[in-house]
């Protein structure tokens, strides 16, 4: 999965070959699911990003249970700020 911060949003990307189904759980992988598509797919959150959440994706249809063992990948939201100066003034930029 790859990651990317937009103004305290996160957008998650996943290609999988293997399994059919997936989910995205935050938090823990044993957590409700936050999205569930085919193999690959796309999410967006909603402006509720802090550092240090962590993203899980799972397979769904193996029929094995949501633990660390049997997660496909996982993302650790890393939330810095970036500086830099502008003609209208500063901005400041958050990414991971």
């Amino acid at each position: 999965m790859v990651g990317y911060l937009e103004n305290s949003a996160v957008s998650l990307e996943w290609p999988s070959e293997g399994p059919g189904t997936v989910e995205v759980h935050v938090g823990a992988h044993n957590r409700p699911p936050f999205s569930r598509t085919g193999p690959s797919g796309h999410v967006t959150t909603g402006k509720w990003m802090t550092d240090g959440i962590i993203f899980y994706l799972q397979d769904v249809l193996s029929g094995l249970p949501f633990s660390p063992e049997n997660t496909l990948d996982r993302v650790v939201v890393k939330v810095t700020k970036v500086e830099t100066e502008h003609m209208n003034g500063d901005a400041k930029k958050s990414h991971i």
